[in-house]
């Protein structure tokens, strides 16, 4: 039997016999088994981190890239698409990397926006005309 899709071409999980519920993952098929092996190893290690569960889990399932080493940012995202889907439950974030160029990012996209405001609250000053009301017809 040809697998259907659940709702749209964007979810990842495929019913296949209607018995079983399968997820594809970037080439990767997760299965019902897979799914109850992730939640044991969640269970088996409670204090661990999600980089330690992702490395248990590339290498319980030999999930190797093609140089060798471990696919655990792969896996990372994987176990954060079955979080959402509600399909597993992740232990908390433990530890927020410090980016000083993302900070960075933040403060000029807001820096951006402060002065976007102005330009268009100076235009409507000067016109009469809100910018955004002479698209909406």
């Amino acid at each position: 039997m040809a697998s259907l899709p659940l709702r749209s071409k964007k979810d990842l999980f495929i019913l296949t016999d209607m018995a079983e519920l399968k997820m594809k993952y970037r080439g990767r098929i997760v299965t019902e088994d897979h799914l109850f092996y992730i939640r044991e190893l969640i269970a088996a290690h409670p204090g661990a981190s999600r980089r330690t569960l992702s490395k248990k889990l590339c290498e319980a399932w030999q999930w190797r890239q093609a140089n060798g080493t471990l696919s655990d940012m792969i896996c990372r995202g994987l176990l954060l698409r079955l979080e959402r889907a509600g399909q597993i439950r992740l232990p908390p974030v433990k530890y927020v990397r410090h980016n000083p160029l993302a900070q960075r990012a933040a403060a000029h996209s807001a820096a951006d926006r402060y002065h976007s405001d102005r330009r268009r609250a100076e235009h409507t000053r000067s016109t009469g005309v809100s910018v955004g009301a002479a698209h909406r017809g």
